[in-house]
C-alpha cells in the first residue's frame, strides 16, 4: 500500500492495469455510485443496494462506509508502527481502508470512480434462515482480528464501461495479496453471485475461489427492480482458501 500527496492510502494494480488504483471513498463519489446503481447490468446483479438508488441512498450510505474506511487506516497504522517497533505479536486490521476502484486518466491525472469492492465477514444467512446459521454467524463475528477461522466475504461492482477488461480480477487479487493477506490474516475467503451472472463467477474463478454450489431460488428479487412481485433467483457460492 502507498499513500498519495494527501496522505490517502492506494492500491495500486500492477500492469496492464496500473492506471487502476482502489482507495478509500469520497462523498463526491456520490454522482457516479448513483449512475453505477441505476443501471441494469450493474443493480440486476446485486442484492445489497436499494433500488431505486437516489442521492438519499448515497447519503445515508456514505457515512457508514467513511467510517469503516477510517477506522481501518488507524488500525492500520498502529499495525505498521507495532511492527517498525519489533512487536513481539502481529496486529491485525479488522477491514479494509480502500474500497473504491478508480481509473486513473494518464493525461490530466483525473480520477474517475468506476466501481466499488468491499469486504466483510461473512453472512451465514444468506444461504438460510436458520439456527444454525445464526450461530456460525455470530461465532465468526465474535472471533479476533487476524484470527485464520474468520470467514471473510468479498462484494464488488464495476461500471459497465470497464466490463471485459480484467480490471476486477486483478483488484479482488492485489487487494487479497498486499492487503487481507499482510494486514488482516486473511485465509478464508468467500463471495457469492446470481446465477445468471456467468461474469463474477468468472471472476472469482480467475483468483483461484472454488465453485461450492447452487441454492435454487434463495434469494427474492425487489418488485422494485423486476416489476414482478415473488421473483426468485438462485445463489451461487465461492470458496477461497489461503495456501500453506
Amino acid at each position: 500500500m502507498e499513500f498519495d500527496s494527501n496522505n490517502s492510502p492506494i492500491i495500486r494494480l500492477p500492469a496492464p492495469h496500473t492506471n487502476i488504483i482502489i482507495t478509500p471513498p469520497r462523498y463526491s463519489d456520490g454522482e457516479a455510485v448513483i449512475s453505477m446503481l441505476s443501471d441494469p447490468r450493474v443493480y440486476m446483479n446485486l442484492a445489497g443496494p436499494p433500488y431505486p438508488y437516489a442521492q438519499k441512498e448515497w447519503d445515508e450510505w456514505f457515512p457508514i462506509i467513511q467510517k469503516g474506511s477510517h477506522d481501518a487506516l488507524l488500525e492500520w497504522r498502529e499495525a505498521e508502527k507495532s511492527r517498525k517497533d519489533g512487536g513481539y505479536e502481529k496486529r491485525w486490521v479488522k477491514g479494509a481502508p480502500v474500497i473504491a476502484i478508480r481509473d486513473v486518466d494518464p493525461v490530466n491525472r483525473e480520477q474517475k470512480l468506476i466501481g466499488i469492492i468491499g469486504v466483510t465477514r461473512m453472512d451465514f444467512m444468506i444461504k438460510a434462515a436458520s439456527d444454525e446459521n445464526k450461530r456460525r454467524q455470530e461465532v465468526n463475528e465474535a472471533l479476533d482480528a487476524g484470527d485464520p477461522g474468520i470467514v471473510w466475504e468479498l462484494g464488488f461492482y464495476l461500471a459497465p464501461s470497464h466490463h471485459g477488461r480484467g480490471i476486477m480480477p486483478a483488484t479482488i487479487r492485489a487487494l487479497i495479496h498486499d492487503f487481507m493477506i499482510p494486514y488482516m490474516n486473511a485465509h478464508i475467503i468467500t463471495g457469492s453471485y446470481f446465477q445468471h451472472n456467468a461474469g463474477s463467477r468468472k471472476v472469482f474463478e480467475k483468483n483461484g475461489f472454488v465453485f461450492e454450489g447452487v441454492i435454487p431460488d434463495c434469494f427474492e428479487l425487489p418488485e422494485s427492480k423486476t416489476g414482478v412481485k415473488g421473483k426468485k433467483a438462485s445463489v451461487g457460492f465461492m470458496r477461497w482458501t489461503r495456501s500453506p
